[in-house]
């Protein structure tokens, strides 16, 4: 019966590791959502403006993005179908990028306040901009991929 204590001290240890170990499984780096839903942050920090989605990658099908402004300006949120690069993206004479290949946006809206679209989205490169007048060219994009899962 002496060494019992330390048999039971060591089986705990050994299922809290791994449960640890189970947990963290079923977690992921590539930050992928499954439940076809993606919150949107679109900020500004000087000159630093920046569109944060909570995940890169989605699979295909009907998707509900939330755009959540935490800025002082306004904002929005235009999703284009698009193998180029989110940098690469032609700007026009009016400092914005061509909707041309949008399948569907969040319009304007103000500092503090939010706003939802709900997307059928196929599988593909896509790129996230806010695409008002300088916003994309001060860094407000960011890469989405719809899988085919």
């Amino acid at each position: 019966m002496k060494g019992q204590p330390m048999r039971n001290a060591i089986s705990a240890v050994a299922i809290g590791v791994i449960v640890v170990l189970a947990a963290s499984s079923c977690s992921s780096d590539d930050k992928s959502s499954s439940d076809g839903s993606v919150a949107v942050e679109a900020r500004e920090n000087g000159k630093a403006y920046s569109l944060v989605a909570d995940t890169t990658s989605v699979p295909k099908g009907s998707v509900t993005f939330k755009l959540s402004n935490k800025g002082t300006v306004q904002h929005e949120m235009v999703v284009l179908k698009t193998d180029e690069p989110i940098d690469g993206l032609a700007v026009g004479a009016d400092n914005e990028v061509s909707e041309d290949t949008s399948v569907g946006e969040v319009a304007e809206i103000d500092a503090g306040t939010s706003g939802t679209v709900t997307i059928d989205l196929a599988p593909g490169k896509y790129v996230l901009v806010c695409n008002i007048a300088l916003h994309y060219g001060l860094g407000m994009r960011t890469a989405f991929i719809v899988t085919d899962q």
